[in-house]
């Protein structure tokens, strides 16, 4: 399984993010909830990732801090 961490290497948009389906690790049916429940989670962990300095926002993209 890949972490959020791993693929914020170079900036990503939130539908990027979603896009990579890191929790359900593959578009499931309905895919508008699974890709709506992924998004939530992934908001909230880079949220998290703010907060305690490992990632920044840089207009609509997150990118890991190195």
């Amino acid at each position: 399984m890949v972490s959020i961490c791993q693929g914020l290497n170079e900036p990503r948009t939130v539908a990027d993010i979603v896009d990579a389906w890191i929790v359900y690790q593959r578009p499931r049916e309905p895919k508008e909830f699974y890709a709506l429940a992924e998004e939530m989670i992934m908001r909230k962990h880079l949220d998290l990732l703010v907060a305690n300095s490992a990632v920044v926002k840089e207009g609509e993209r997150y990118v890991r801090i190195d």
